[in-house]
């Protein structure tokens, strides 16, 4: 199976590659995520049977006062790579946060939990993946609750706390249900 990535250096990216080293990971320098069309054509002109989208504006303060430049990254370059994969019949993977709900809850998120971002990256996060559920096809999403490397145990995000307190469960929304995935706890890295 060859894997098109977009993302290189991140947390999800990193993790990826350690797993799956044959794949393609694409950089800033190979698809700015700025410009939704080039991450398309990206898409549209990989040797790819699946394409994942593990990179994202993800400077969650910074968002705050370049919202534009969040929205382009994390709402509309995902939107037009899923586009382009259900064109071209490939599944797509978009990696999104916890940051789409208002940290509140007292269990983990379920599928059919209301999203309520507080600030600029989570709305960004959000248009993401409404814009990736829009392009029809077969598109999972997952909303981690902060990710696990190898070196680090990293934790962010609203809802952290409760991925410390027990099993984190990891949602891929698919057309028209959620399926749950096994709890991972303690993480794998």
């Amino acid at each position: 199976m060859r894997l098109l990535v977009f993302g290189q250096t991140g947390q999800v990216a990193c993790e990826l590659r350690r797993l799956g080293p044959g794949a393609t990971f694409l950089g800033r320098a190979d698809a700015d995520l700025a410009d939704p069309g080039a991450c398309a054509a990206a898409v549209r002109l990989a040797a790819a049977d699946v394409v994942i989208n593990a990179a994202a504006y993800t400077a969650v303060d910074r968002a705050e006062t370049d919202e534009a430049l969040a929205m382009r990254v994390n709402g509309a370059s995902p939107a037009a790579m899923a586009r382009a994969a259900a064109a071209r019949g490939l599944p797509f993977l978009h990696i999104s946060t916890d940051y789409v709900f208002d940290g509140s809850g007292t269990r983990p998120w379920q599928p059919d939990d209301a999203p309520a971002p507080l600030g600029a990256y989570g709305r960004s996060k959000l248009a993401g993946e409404t814009g990736v559920r829009a392009a029809g096809g077969h598109m999972p999403s997952c909303a981690p609750p902060g990710c696990f490397r190898r070196m680090a145990r990293i934790s962010s995000g609203p809802c952290c706390g409760l991925a410390r307190r027990g099993p984190c469960w990891a949602w891929w929304p698919t057309r028209p249900a959620g399926r749950r995935l096994p709890p991972i706890w303690p993480p794998p890295c």
